[in-house]
């Protein structure tokens, strides 16, 4: 029974991180279609295999997109390892998840209109993907 109960605890654990990575990714996939924003991605190669080790995906949106992934981040902040700072007129949130096949980081770098503004004028989202050998 003990082992049962610490399977769920560690299976609701990785969910939690898990729904993080998977909204964020969507919001970037729905607005990278949709237009209004700048995508660039990268990914890195073992050679040998051809497997992916690492991708990185940088959106970068203005104003009237980037209050949604502020919302995003600061809600994904409260469950998961997160970091946030405020320098002046720039945010920075920081988010980790860790699953089995995969860590993920999640950066938002969000500039504001003034030091003690909420208002946004762009914002650039930094998704970095590092597989994790089987």
């Amino acid at each position: 029974m003990r082992q049962f109960i610490i399977c769920i605890t560690l299976l609701l654990g990785l969910a939690s991180g898990m729904q993080a990575q998977n909204k964020i990714d969507k919001m970037v996939e729905r607005l990278s279609i949709t237009g209004n924003c700048k995508l660039t991605s990268a990914v890195l190669r073992n050679p040998d295999t051809r497997e992916i080790q690492k991708t990185v995906k940088v959106l970068e949106v203005t104003s009237l997109n980037a209050d949604d992934f502020i919302d995003a981040f600061r809600k994904e902040a409260k469950k998961n390892n997160s970091h946030q700072e405020r320098k002046g007129s720039e945010l920075i949130i920081t988010l980790d998840t860790h699953t089995p096949t995969a860590n993920r980081i999640y950066m938002l770098e969000a500039h504001m209109n003034g030091p003690k503004s909420s208002l946004c004028n762009w914002a650039k989202i930094t998704i970095i993907v590092k597989r994790r050998k089987n």
